[in-house]
Formats: structure tokens, sequence, C-alpha cells
């Protein structure tokens, strides 16, 4: 995270450390996500509501060893729409997205050649 999340005199004192971090969480998450991708190439992604996201969507990040990314309440952010449409996952997972959230999630992941959505 940021300056804000993770203050710079922890990160000094961290070896081997990278700061990813974005304008806000949603862009952050990304960063994140891509930096797994990067690495590990998980064919996977979880979705979460970064205002109120769920712990489940951690149990489900590592079961499948994914990245986790928000949803703004009711909206898929800029930021989270870009890495769905990379076309680097077969599958999505959404938990504890609210249905306005999950109807926009759906639009938007129509037709990008998912082979899995779990709701």
């Amino acid at each position: 995270g940021g300056p804000e999340a993770v203050g710079d005199n922890l990160l000094f004192q961290l070896t081997k450390s990278t700061r990813l971090d974005g304008v806000h969480r949603y862009e952050t998450a990304v960063r994140a996500a891509e930096a797994l991708v990067a690495t590990e190439k998980p064919t996977t992604l979880v979705v979460t509501d970064g205002e109120k996201p769920s712990a489940v969507a951690v149990m489900m990040a590592l079961q499948y060893r994914a990245p986790i990314v928000y949803t703004l309440g009711d909206e898929v952010p800029y930021d989270t729409r870009m890495i769905l449409d990379s076309g680097g996952f077969t599958r999505v997972i959404a938990v504890g997205v609210s249905l306005d959230a999950s109807r926009d999630l759906a639009s938007s992941l129509s037709g990008m050649g998912f082979s899995e959505v779990i709701w």
C-alpha cells in the first residue's frame, strides 16, 4: 500500500520489499494482482467489495492462489475492469459483492471468455 497504509519508516526496515501502491485501494489491489500474475500466472481472480471486503474472499484467494480486486459499492471501477479484461484469467469468484455491482460485473464478464464465474 501507499505511505498511509505502510509508513516509509516501516518500509525502510523491510528488506527486499517493493511498494505496490495506487491512487486508491482499487488501483493498489490491481497493482498487487499484476505483481502476482507476473510471477505465478494465476488463472483465478477473486472480486469483493472494497468498501466492505468479505473475509471469505481471503479464504477463496488462498484456496486458488488468486489475487483479490475490488468493486466500489455498486460499481466496478476502471482498474478492476481493466484486469478483468486482461485475458489472463479463466475463473472469476465474486464474494460479498452488492446486487447492483453483481449485475454490473456480470455485464462486464459477458463475452470475456471466462470458463467459470462463481457468485
